[in-house]
């Protein structure tokens, strides 16, 4: 298997453990036993359809998401109360509200990542998918780890969120029908599209700039959309950026 390969199949199986071995509802003990089976499954599929390699860990990275996302219990209050004072301190000095840049922004946090590997299929550089994966997953994952242990609830879930525009409505669409609906701490949004930003510059430079300018994007609008607090995206930043610079001293 590819590189990549073994780190799904790494976090697959170590979450897929933990619904186990961990104290759980029924219901979400299932739910992550029957993800981590099915994205294993996935990973041998796509050893034989060669056609859905490349793509198929796309579809992991949100089986990892709702494993995670399956061990909510209750919230840390410690740490729930940190964020939100950071968060108070920050736009006590900073108050920009949300508009049309962000929403649009942040809404590019869903075809971020095929459209990545699309750009490397456009540029001839399929070569470079598994060095691509092996930049982008592990942050990303390790962020759905870290929602395992300790638990908060983001800050749309304390402010008034019906705030007027149609793509406004469309990311809380996606939030109520697609997400866990709990805070990934550090934020995995500004983790992948940061590891993405990272691994596109070191394959192709004019396209990393592309997906640079748009991965610092996203991530000022986890923050100015009230998707994440602050600190979510200073962590989410710092962990592509150690995972990058391991990955290279190699």
């Amino acid at each position: 298997m590819r590189t990549s390969e073994w780190i799904c199949f790494a976090f697959l199986a170590l979450f897929l453990v933990l619904g186990l071995i961990r104290t759980l509802p029924p219901r979400q003990r299932i739910r992550v036993i029957t993800l981590g089976i099915c994205g294993m499954l996935l990973i041998w599929l796509g050893t034989i359809f060669t056609v859905l390699r490349d793509w198929i860990p796309a579809l992991l990275m949100l089986f990892v998401y709702w494993q995670g996302g399956s061990f909510f219990s209750k919230t840390n209050e410690k740490l729930q109360a940190y964020l939100e004072r950071f968060d108070q301190r920050l736009f006590a000095k900073l108050p920009v509200p949300v508009n049309l840049f962000w929403e649009i922004a942040y809404f590019f946090c869903y075809p971020l990542v095929p459209g990545a590997i699309a750009t490397l299929y456009a540029l001839n550089l399929r070569n470079q998918v598994d060095f691509f994966w092996t930049i982008v997953l592990p942050p990303t994952f390790l962020c759905h780890i870290v929602v395992s242990l300790y638990q908060t609830y983001p800050p749309w879930k304390f402010r008034d969120v019906s705030l007027p525009g149609s793509l406004r409505k469309m990311n809380f669409l996606v939030i109520q029908h697609a997400s866990i609906q709990v805070n990934t701490f550090p934020s995995a949004h500004v983790a992948a599209s940061v590891a993405i930003a990272l691994a596109m510059l070191q394959i192709h430079w004019i396209a990393g700039l592309v997906f640079l300018f748009l991965a610092i994007s996203i991530t000022v609008s986890t923050v100015m959309g009230r998707y994440h607090y602050a600190a979510d995206a200073v962590l989410g930043i710092f962990l592509a950026l150690g995972w990058f610079v391991i990955i290279n001293s190699l």
